[in-house]
């Protein structure tokens, strides 16, 4: 699942995931409510894209995180111009390693 508050943020992480072979089970905003209903489609992780403007969201954004039972990471959102040099094809193998048990990527 990508959680983020721009729309075409959550666009591009969830085409670099799918590249890298991720299925992206939901997108949803940067909502606490909405990570905890949209964990009924059973996702394996959550992705956070985290920007300068969600700061006033923070807190309770990580009231809602504690209990999702499944791991988490952040990717920090405040770039608003898409890296060149094939960085963002990067960054979707780097969080696919993360996510990949040894011997099996």
């Amino acid at each position: 699942m990508i959680a983020s508050d721009s729309g075409i943020r959550r666009d591009r992480l969830r085409l670099m995931l799918d590249e890298c072979g991720i299925h992206v089970a939901d997108v949803v905003p940067l909502d606490g409510a909405a990570l905890k209903s949209a964990m009924s489609q059973a996702a394996d992780f959550v992705l956070i894209d985290l920007d300068e403007a969600c700061a006033e969201k923070l807190d309770p954004l990580l009231n809602a995180v504690e209990t999702l039972g499944v791991p988490v990471l952040f990717n920090d959102g405040s770039d608003p111009i898409p890296p060149a040099d094939g960085a963002e094809s990067e960054l979707g193998r780097r969080i696919h390693l993360k996510l990949t048990p040894r011997g099996q990527a």
